[in-house]
């Protein structure tokens, strides 16, 4: 069974766990997915907490979070999460993070979450961009967030040093305010 699915606090667990499942890919074949090195400590209790705490903050607060993921029969390929502000002046705008395990990419599943989340935050009155960080290299990222609109409004080199290598990072938006 294949399906997408909005995460809830219980599963937390489930959601970090995928993460550090894909850690260690970041970086092959030159193509980066986080800005941690390969050494960096994954403290999967602290991130599914928190976790577990953003998905349960009402939106309009600060630091709320919506994430939904793909799985296939039980086991989670695929993620994306939506982050409302640290600051109240910053709700209006979320931050998009995603991520597809190695196996299952180039398969429809990054297209289908990203179509989840972005329709999702179209419904949402509060909510008027979506932004997103990608690495320079991530060409196959960067050529899906433009098919849904995303569009380029800045590149800051060497932005990151991860394991050495300098990354730069791009940052995309996407207008998805009512009316």
């Amino acid at each position: 069974m294949d399906k997408i699915q909005p995460l809830v606090p219980a599963d937390a667990r489930i959601f970090t766990a995928f993460l550090d499942s894909i850690r260690s890919d970041s970086g092959n074949q030159g193509i980066f997915f986080h800005p941690y090195g390969v050494d960096e400590p994954f403290d999967v209790d602290a991130v599914t907490q928190r976790n577990a705490e953003r998905w349960a903050r009402p939106m309009g607060h600060v630091g709320w979070q919506r994430a939904w993921g793909w799985f296939r029969d039980t086991r989670c390929v695929g993620q994306i999460h939506l982050t409302g502000g640290d600051v109240r002046s910053a709700l209006h705008r979320v931050n998009m993070g995603m991520s597809i395990h190695p196996d299952h990419r180039r398969q429809g599943g990054g297209r289908r979450l990203l179509q989840v989340a972005v329709t999702w935050a179209r419904a949402q009155p509060q909510i008027d961009w979506i932004d997103l960080g990608v690495f320079g290299g991530n060409d196959p990222a960067i050529a899906l967030y433009r098919a849904f609109g995303f569009v380029e409004v800045g590149r800051t080199p060497d932005r990151f040093r991860v394991d050495g290598i300098a990354l730069e990072d791009i940052a995309m938006c996407l207008s998805v305010a009512q009316g």
